[in-house]
């Protein structure tokens, strides 16, 4: 009976034994591409017009035929990778025009797939073109010529204005095009700012808002406790036709200063156009306040940009208006 009992023993430990140095062993990894694949099983792929507004994320799948493996398997079916299989492998990025329109190419481990996501704005009344490849390398060896090459064009949605029309909404990214010369239009770019606008035939405009404080913002709340808020504008073409901005309601009580802590007035005030609103509960007891005066009334002709400069306008004051994405932002 001790006897078999102790067989029985040594036959569990030994299998034991067996199965946790099985689950222990680690699982094939790639060594490389296969030959004459490309990552997708495509190496030109044009992605036609894509809009910063629909936060795009193109998918590049990856499967075990594309490679080669440490244990000489050679399969064609598309079965997916595991975060293991694939840990040595990383990816590379070659750009021919405009690398600012990408914010992020990296691989989904966990999905098997490779993920390249565009920025969420751009800043421009123009689209843009990009080109650029993705590419892997797998134990230090690159596989250029084997990526998938990416193309299209990056612009904003358009919408078209007229002289009848008396207001228009772009406050998520969209370009407004006058078309035909506008006396007097009322552009909405969102968190309650309306500016007062006139528009050439062919002009197009820009115009977005944030509430985030940045580092400037912050310095500025520290050093005067009773500012509260602040409205950033991002605008293109806006800050040369503006005749002025007005604020919502819910801003009606607060006391309205510029980057500089220039005195513009309250929120119920018609207020010259600014690309930085700060917001005081209270008014500022500065030593010296400057107060912005009314500026001269020029003629329209005057006033407005000329056609040829319609397209390159910049951001207003405090605006940062990128309009070269190949520099980021």
């Amino acid at each position: 009976m001790k006897k078999a009992l102790s067989i029985l023993l040594a036959l569990v430990l030994t299998l034991g034994i067996t199965l946790t140095a099985s689950a222990l062993s680690p699982e094939p990894r790639i060594t490389g591409m296969a030959d004459n694949l490309t990552l997708g099983y495509s190496d030109n792929t044009w992605l036609g017009d894509v809009h910063p507004q629909d936060k795009h994320v193109v998918h590049i799948p990856l499967s075990d035929a594309m490679f080669t493996w440490e244990d000489g398997r050679s399969t064609s079916a598309s079965i997916p990778l595991t975060p293991a299989q694939i840990r040595n492998a990383r990816l590379g990025v070659r750009h021919t025009s405009n690398r600012g329109v990408v914010e992020e190419v990296s691989i989904n481990s966990r999905e098997s797939r490779i993920e390249v996501k565009f920025v969420p704005e751009l800043a421009s009344v123009n689209e843009v073109e990009f080109d650029f490849t993705v590419y892997l390398t797998v134990n230090g060896r690159s596989y250029r010529d084997q990526g998938i090459n990416l193309s299209g064009v990056f612009k904003n949605p358009e919408i078209q204005v007229r002289e009848g029309d008396r207001s228009v909404g772009i406050a998520d990214g969209t370009v407004a095009q006058a078309q035909e010369h506008i006396s007097s239009l009322d552009v909405q770019i969102g968190n309650g700012v309306t500016v007062k606008t006139r528009m050439l035939k062919d002009m197009r405009v820009y115009g977005t808002t944030t509430l985030t404080p940045d580092h400037a913002d912050e310095q500025m709340f520290k050093a005067n406790p009773a500012i509260s808020d602040v409205i950033n504008l991002r605008t293109v073409g806006l800050d040369r036709a503006a005749n002025s901005v007005m604020l919502d309601s819910e801003y009606r009580n607060y006391h309205v200063y510029d980057a500089n802590l220039a005195y513009l007035g309250t929120g119920r005030d018609t207020l010259p156009f600014k690309g930085k609103y700060y917001l005081a509960a209270e008014k500022l007891a500065l030593a010296d306040v400057v107060t912005d005066e009314e500026p001269e009334k020029t003629d329209a002709a005057e006033a407005l940009p000329s056609p040829e400069d319609v397209q390159n306008t910049g951001s207003g004051s405090g605006g940062n208006a990128n309009e070269n994405p190949n520099t980021g932002r």
